[in-house]
C-alpha cells in the first residue's frame, strides 16, 4: 500500500530513489518478544548461542530416556547427557551454521548446527551451481532491461483476471510443493538397522539401489510438475507486472492481446528468456536436491560424525509453521472494526476493544500466545527461558534426542536412525 521510493530515470534507465531519513530516537517499549522486532543478541552472536546451549545441556540432563548418549564403554558403556558448547556462530545468506563441541562422559567430539531458514534448497559448503547461478543473474539483467522497453496500456478487466489466475496456480504450486516435502521425507536409507540384527548394528539396505531409483522418478515427477507451473506462473505474473504499470501510469500502448508488431515481438523474445530462466532455477533445485550435503528448505540439522555417517543429520523440518492460523484469526476477529460498527449507537465502546486501542490489542495477542505459537526452533533472545514451553519442547524431543543419536561413543547406544 504505501511505497519508501519513487521510480525516476537514471542515465537510461529506470530506478528507485529511496529517501534516507535521520535514524529514530524513538525508543521501543513494547516487553513481549512476538511483538517486537528488536532483540539484544541474534543468531550471529555467541551469547545467543550460549545461553541457547546452556538450555539444551539441561534438557539433555533432564531426558535420560531419549537425550543420553554413551559416554564410557569399559568395562560396561554408562550412558551420560550431552554437554553442547557452543565456539563460533556464522550468519548466511541461508540460515546460519554454528561451530561447537559436544562433551558426552570422556568422549568429545565437534558439533556443527546447519539451519536453512529459506524455501530453497542449498548447500553449507561449496557451491556446484555457482555457474547456472552466474548465468542466470545475467539473464535477469537481459530480462529487466527489455521489460524497460515495454510500454503500457491501462487494460483493468485483463488484469484483474490474470491475477485471479495468479491466485489460483500459487495455490496449485503451494500443493504441489506440499507434495514433494512428502516425496523427500520417504528417501531410501542407505544403511540400515535390522531389529531382529541388532547385534549386527548399521549393515547396507540391499533394496537401496532399487528404491533409491523408483524415489528419484517420483521427485523427478513431481518437479517437473512444479518446473511447469512456476513457467505458467512467471509468465502470468510477467503479464501483470505490465499491465498494472500500464493502468497506473497511463503510458499509451496497445492492449497485451493486439500490441505492434514491434512490442509483440520483444514480449515473445521476453517470455522464451523466462521460460529459459525458470527452466535454469528448476535445474538448480534438481542439482541440490539429491545431493547428500544439500540442506533441505526450512530444517535444523547436525553434521556428519563418526557415529552418525550421514552428510546431513536432520533435527527438524517445516520451522518456518511456527502459527496456529485459527488461534491468531479468533485474537484478530475479536478485534476487528466492522462497518456496522461506525454507526453503531455503541460505537466508542467498540472502538475501545478494537484494533484501534492498540495497548489492549497487543495484551491480547500476548496472552494468546501459548495458543497462538506452536513451534518455535530458534526464538528471540528475551524468549530462551524456560516459560517457551514450544522452544523446550523442541530441545527435549528433538534437538537432543537427534544429538544423542549423533554424538557420543561410535557404534553404541543410541543408535542413529
Amino acid at each position: 500500500m504505501f511505497q519508501t521510493y519513487s521510480i525516476i530515470d537514471w542515465n537510461g534507465y529506470q530506478a528507485r530513489l529511496y529517501s534516507i531519513a535521520d535514524e529514530p530516537t524513538c525508543q521501543w517499549v513494547e516487553s513481549d518478544p512476538y511483538l517486537n522486532p528488536k532483540s539484544k543478541y541474534g543468531f550471529g552472536d555467541i551469547q545467543y548461542w550460549l545461553k541457547y546451549c546452556a538450555f539444551a545441556t539441561l534438557a539433555s540432563c533432564a531426558n535420560p530416556v531419549t537425550g543420553w548418549s554413551t559416554g564410557w564403554i569399559t568395562p560396561t558403556p554408562i550412558k551420560f547427557p550431552v554437554v553442547y558448547i557452543p565456539i563460533k556462530p556464522i550468519y548466511t545468506k541461508y540460515g546460519f551454521v554454528v561451530i561447537g563441541l559436544s562433551i558426552c562422559g570422556i568422549y568429545m567430539f565437534p558439533w556443527v548446527l546447519l539451519v536453512n531458514l529459506t524455501t530453497g534448497y542449498t548447500t553449507p559448503f561449496g557451491d556446484p551451481t555457482i555457474l547456472i547461478k552466474k548465468q542466470i543473474e545475467g539473464l535477469k539483467k537481459t530480462i529487466s532491461e527489455q521489460l524497460l522497453n515495454l510500454k503500457r496500456k491501462a487494460i483493468k478487466p485483463l488484469l484483474d483476471k490474470t491475477k485471479e489466475e495468479i491466485e489460483v496456480m500459487e495455490t496449485e504450486i503451494k500443493e504441489l510443493k506440499t507434495e514433494q516435502k512428502g516425496y523427500i521425507g520417504t528417501k531410501p536409507q542407505k544403511l540400515i538397522i535390522d531389529l531382529n540384527k541388532i547385534d549386527m548394528g548399521i549393515q547396507e539396505n540391499p533394496n537401496y539401489v532399487n528404491e533409491y531409483f523408483d524415489w528419484m522418478e517420483k521427485n523427478k515427477n513431481i518437479s517437473e510438475k512444479i518446473a511447469s507451473a512456476q513457467i505458467s506462473l512467471w509468465k502470468k505474473e510477467t503479464t501483470a507486472m505490465v499491465l498494472q504499470e500500464s493502468y497506473t501510469y497511463g503510458t499509451a500502448i496497445k492492449g497485451i492481446t493486439g500490441v505492434t508488431d514491434k512490442f509483440e515481438q520483444m514480449q515473445v523474445l521476453i517470455g522464451k528468456q523466462i521460460d529459459k530462466l525458470v527452466s535454469m532455477l528448476s535445474e538448480i533445485d534438481n542439482i541440490l536436491a539429491v545431493l547428500p550435503i544439500a540442506l533441505a528448505p526450512e530444517t535444523a540439522n547436525f553434521a556428519i560424525t563418526i557415529k552418525n555417517p550421514k552428510p546431513i543429520i536432520k533435527i527438524k523440518d517445516n520451522l518456518e509453521d511456527m502459527i496456529d492460523a485459527t488461534a491468531l484469526n479468533g485474537v484478530v476477529e475479536k478485534f476487528r472494526l466492522k462497518s456496522e460498527d461506525l454507526t453503531s449507537s455503541k460505537y466508542l465502546n467498540k472502538l475501545m476493544f478494537s484494533v484501534v486501542n492498540d495497548k489492549i490489542y497487543r495484551k491480547a495477542l500476548s496472552t494468546a500466545r501459548i495458543k497462538i505459537i506452536i513451534q518455535d526452533a530458534f526464538p528471540h533472545y528475551s524468549s530462551l527461558s524456560l516459560s517457551n514451553i514450544p522452544w523446550i519442547m523442541f530441545l527435549y524431543k528433538d534437538f537432543v534426542t537427534t544429538g544423542a543419536r549423533t554424538y557420543g561413543f561410535p557404534g553404541n547406544l543410541p543408535m542413529p536412525n
